[in-house]
């Protein structure tokens, strides 16, 4: 849920002017590459026993810096969306902060 609400707010909004060129696209896709290798290349080495097959201890959180870099590949000029969606979104995510913090500690 998380994940979809964030990328429909990474569209572009209507009558919004603003445009990400492509040279700053790649560079952001080039530094997203070297990350997510970095990544797998560190717990390859340091953590993962010989004769695995696959990298042992990849976890979600150490690909969380580089959200926003992905979230600005994906803007493009060819989709919009109504500015009146950015109520409804926000909505949402408010109303996923108080679920996951109710399941968390249901106690409350």
């Amino acid at each position: 849920v998380f994940s979809v609400l964030l990328i429909l707010f990474a569209f572009k909004r209507k009558g919004d002017h603003h445009k990400v060129s492509k040279y700053v696209k790649i560079y952001f896709f080039v530094a997203i590459l070297i990350t997510y290798v970095g990544v797998l290349t560190a717990l390859l080495l340091d953590y993962t026993p010989l004769g695995f097959l696959y990298v042992y201890g990849v976890q979600g959180r150490y690909f969380l810096p580089i959200m926003i870099p992905l979230l600005l590949l994906l803007h493009s000029d060819s989709i919009e969306v109504d500015q009146k969606l950015d109520r409804y979104l926000l909505f949402f995510f408010i109303c996923n902060a108080v679920f996951t913090v109710l399941s968390i500690y249901p106690r409350l």
